[in-house]
């Protein structure tokens, strides 16, 4: 898939999707438009390359462009005639084609050395600077394309920054639209839109091209295009067909590619040209040093061109000091944005590079960048596999289970991503994390075998688990190419990164007829791994996870069968017959929204924070409460003081109702001879609600909301639960009230990171954010030891972040502005989930 991206400054009213039905219908492609603060908008698109060329690309904008802006058919009609280029009969190669040549990829690709570290890097030429490389090439050639000129710069000092041997074959592949290559009478018609190009590749050895002038270089570039004819286009169809769809050779190859022509700034919806229109990074399929030429006007308003590669960061440090060279260490063209863009990932592995030969669609092919805003961005490369089913080891029942009414409420219906971090293990050295997770996670799921199957819904919006008998969990084998200690301090949420070691699919945000468990296992190059675990909070809570990871750290360790036997038994938890809503459920109070919910003002600027509270910042705050509450527990203490600074930070109106709502395992709350038992794997929780003013709460001393916090909390019983499944029933599954109302978790009795595959126990195990399903700004309060080894909690929240500014400020005051908690990791970590 090829990612463009067109970003417009102007007034968002409301976006026209029009898309012309033909399109629609042909090509695969993803769309994503996204709003600004400031009335902009970005428009992503995610393009199957099989499809068409960017030219293909650039028609179709300009048709959805066309409809946007009221037109009622499109300019150019689309043309398909892909018979124009399918192989003749019979096939027959008749011109050279060296960009397919096989070679022997034994130690030669010096540009894979330091993997690792690979970065993409932007640099800047000026007119003035394209006219200084122009006088480097003799008269003859001074009327050469700005591409060629800038290519064959690019690759001679790419070459010399590889330190290759002299005597090693180098290929420069450009792309070229081979439209206007054919006769007049065979030219694909105009409105053609599939992929008809080629990249013509230029040839010599390491020794000549850094051994002779830059107009060597620039010939073999002007030489190699002019190759490209209509019986050039012929004969690659053929050699497609007969040497079974070849992928062209990426050993000491690079390909560059023209953007210029393009013009996908052009694209006018109706607000205007885009400010910026093309590609957002250097990957192309299964090339990803490919690179492109850009347009660009710089902050000083001068025009140029961008010249975008990726290298590895050794390469890269010597390829601009080449550069330098080349204008004499004067005037040689800048860096734009960050030196090194903070990071790149590329899901692309090399145990499918076999199929890619016999595939030009790159498979499971897709980007994700983000930053930190730290001192040292971390660069994170992780290379996926495809995702696999892992069936039960043995067979299970074939059967449909019903969840319980407490399991299929509304609020519960996503998926709770985890994430559990584990160190190099010596006398583990000999054992493969993936393979032993891997087959430990079947013989679970023998036991667990709901878990393989996939959720269905009944009547009245009833959830059901399908037990297919061999469907299976989602489980994918990823490898990472950092290191635990590179990590720092960030081993702690809010983690940047989570995107990249917790496997999703867009479907998965709907969890019917879906895999139930995802899976991703990450190797880390110290020997280390990370298991991160998309667990569907329909089918359990917290302690159901915690129950099935340690039956899967069991299994892995050796063991032939649980130590606790999973138990069903839903039944425990439906709705009783007829249902009767004895309890308040004021959780579940419905409230008008309008203008009352001031967290959400500002979401565009909604951010994630951690407060570490070490045992003295808690004694201290403790020493704030009456002395008859001092035995509370310091969930108590930390929610309490946490539910004061938000409200107050939230600026509310005084008679403006406010709500706290604190997870609570109810499990305990029950009779022992009604008690769910043990092995239960169900949702079995409540979240009680303390409910108050912002005035009462804001005016009264700390020791107020902690006395409304445990009379909530007191308030689940036995019956409170059968309470709240005859409330799902009668209220249809409704949602809790999420105005003005906050939940928190305490995770600190789950001890995720008690479990223990056999290399020791995790180094963190948990939450990889804050939130969670219906409710953003879930907090969570997490187990954490900082770097000077201080035990105490991390208290994980999500505000906007003017909101979280003004919290910063009152937990301050609450700490008399000496000794209050810090922040962790950065201090906003900006959020776009």
């Amino acid at each position: 898939m090829l990612t463009q991206h067109y970003i417009y400054k102007t007034d968002w009213i409301r976006f026209r999707t029009y898309i012309y039905l033909y399109y629609l219908l042909l090509l695969h492609l993803k769309l994503q438009v996204t709003r600004l603060k400031y009335g902009g908008f970005i428009v992503g698109v995610n393009w199957n390359h099989a499809i068409a060329d960017a030219t293909g690309l650039k028609q179709f904008m300009n048709v959805w462009a066309e409809m946007a802006r009221g037109a009622h058919q499109p300019s150019i009609q689309p043309v398909w005639r892909r018979e124009i280029l399918m192989a003749r009969d019979p096939p027959r190669v008749t011109c050279n084609h060296h960009e397919y040549e096989q070679i022997l990829s034994s130690n030669i690709n010096k540009e894979e050395d330091v993997a690792a570290t690979i970065v993409h890097h932007s640099f800047f030429f000026t007119l003035t600077r394209i006219a200084e490389i122009r006088r480097l090439i003799p008269f003859h050639l001074r009327q050469c394309s700005t591409f060629d000129l800038i290519t064959a710069c690019f690759w001679c000092c790419r070459t010399k920054a590889l330190q290759l041997e002299p005597d090693e074959e180098v290929r420069m592949m450009c792309i070229v639209n081979a439209r206007s290559r054919f006769r007049a009478d065979h030219s694909p018609l105009v409105g053609y839109y599939g992929n008809c190009f080629a990249f013509p590749a230029a040839v010599t050895t390491a020794g000549k091209l850094c051994g002779n002038p830059l107009g060597y270089g620039v010939e073999l570039i002007r030489k190699a295009k002019a190759q490209v004819t209509e019986e050039y286009m012929h004969s690659l169809a053929d050699l497609m067909v007969i040497k079974e769809r070849c992928l062209f050779t990426t050993i000491r190859s690079c390909v560059v590619s023209d953007l210029t022509r393009a013009k996908y700034a052009e694209v006018n919806f109706g607000w205007g040209e885009a400010v910026y229109g093309g590609v957002v990074n250097c990957v192309a399929g299964p090339l990803p040093r490919a690179t492109f030429i850009i347009p660009h006007k710089n902050a000083e308003g001068e025009e140029g061109l961008i010249l975008l590669i990726f290298l590895t960061s050794e390469v890269m440090k010597r390829f601009a000091e080449e550069l330098d060279k080349m204008f004499g260490n004067q005037n040689q063209p800048t860096t734009i944005g960050p030196s090194f863009f903070s990071v790149v990932r590329i899901i692309f592995k090399n145990s499918i590079y076999n199929s890619l030969k016999r595939n030009t669609t790159p498979i499971n092919s897709s980007i994700f960048v983000y930053h930190m805003t730290s001192s040292s961005p971390l660069l994170l490369t992780v290379r996926r596999c495809q995702p696999e089913l892992v069936p039960p080891a043995a067979p299970t029942p074939r059967e449909v289970k019903l969840l319980s009414d407490i399991d299929d409420q509304e609020c519960l219906r996503f998926n709770m991503p985890i994430i559990f971090i584990y160190r190099h293990e010596p006398s583990m050295v000999k054992k493969d994390p993936v393979k032993v997770l891997k087959c430990a996670l079947s013989k679970t799921l023998v036991y667990y075998y709901p878990l393989a199957g996939r959720i269905r819904e009944g009547a009245r919006d009833k959830l059901m688990v399908d037990c297919t008998g061999g469907e299976g969990v989602m489980f994918i084998e990823a490898e990472a190419d950092v290191t635990l200690n590179e990590f720092g301090d960030a081993l702690h949420p809010p983690f940047p990164c989570f995107q990249e070691l917790i496997y999703d699919v867009p479907s998965t945000k709907q969890i019917i007829d879906h895999p139930i468990l995802l899976i991703q296992i990450t190797r880390l190059k110290c020997g280390g791994f990370i298991v991160g675990v998309n667990w569907n909070h329909a089918i359990g809570d917290a302690t159901g996870l915690k129950q099935f990871m340690n039956v899967w750290a069991e299994m892995a360790r050796g063991a032939h069968q649980p130590s606790i036997q999973p138990v069903w038994r839903r039944e425990i938890l439906m709705a009783r017959d007829p249902p009767r809503i004895t309890c308040n459920h004021r959780e579940y109070e419905q409230i008008l929204t309008s203008n009352i919910n001031k967290e959400e003002d500002a979401a565009t600027t909604i951010v994630h924070q951690s407060f570490f509270f070490t045992l003295s910042h808690i004694a201290a705050i403790r020493h704030l409460i009456p002395f008859h509450l001092r035995q509370c527990s310091t969930f108590d203490l930390i929610t309490a003081c946490f539910w004061c600074c938000r409200t107050k930070a939230l600026q509310l109106e005084p008679d403006e109702e406010v709500r706290m709502m604190c997870i609570v395992n109810a499990r305990s709350r029950f009779r022992a001879d009604h008690s769910p038992l043990v092995g239960y794997y169900g949702n079995c929780f409540a979240f009680p609600a303390a409910v108050t003013t912002a005035g009462k709460l804001c005016g009264n001393p700390l020791g107020y909301a902690v006395e409304l916090i445990r009379k909530a909390k007191a308030q689940v019983t036995e019956e409170y639960m059968h309470s709240l499944a005859d409330l799902m029933v009668i209220k249809e599954r409704c949602l809790f009230t999420t105005v003005r109302s906050c939940v928190v978790s305490d995770l600190t009795r789950a001890k995720y990171a008690e479990v223990n595959f056999g290399w020791g126990e995790a180094v963190y195990g948990g939450v990889v954010k804050g939130g969670a399903g219906p409710l953003p700004g879930a907090t969570y309060i997490i187990p954490h030891k900082n770097a000077e080894g201080e035990e105490g909690l991390i208290l994980l929240i999500f505000l906007t972040s003017e909101v979280m500014k003004r919290f910063a400020e009152e937990l301050d005051k609450m700490f008399g502005n000496q000794n209050q908690p810090t922040t962790i990791g950065p201090s906003f970590v900006i959020s776009t989930l």
